[in-house]
């Protein structure tokens, strides 16, 4: 697989997960989609997709990787419901996007170059 496909794959990945904790707890024993949550939590993969018309490589994979791999892990540890569960819809995305979309990003930058430099 090529980079641009494997950043295909993670905004696949990433929308299915953005679905899957947008279904929340609406009644006892049933279960609603919060569209708002859904569309806010799709915006890390969709600023990923607009860059990988421009980002190639380590780099593209390195800042994917990052974001979803951070999603995965901070969704799953937080209670729908809870105050911290809030806080999470809430900002979530945005330090996606503007902390570790970038910090991914520089990480693969930073593997590609030490790659390029390795004579072995």
């Amino acid at each position: 697989m090529n980079a641009r496909q494997v950043a295909y794959t993670i905004v696949a990945l990433g929308c299915v997960w953005a679905a899957l904790t947008a279904v929340v707890p609406h009644a006892p024993g049933a279960y609603r989609l919060a569209w708002g949550a859904l569309f806010w939590a799709l915006v890390p993969y969709y600023v990923y997709l607009m860059l990988s018309g421009v980002l190639q490589g380590t780099p593209l994979v390195g800042g994917g990787a990052a974001v979803l791999g951070v999603d995965l892990v901070v969704r799953s540890l937080v209670r729908p419901g809870t105050a911290a569960g809030e806080a999470v819809v809430l900002y979530l995305p945005l330090v996606l996007v503007l902390v570790v979309l970038p910090a991914g990003w520089a990480l693969g930058r930073w593997l590609e170059r030490r790659k390029a430099e390795d004579p072995g």
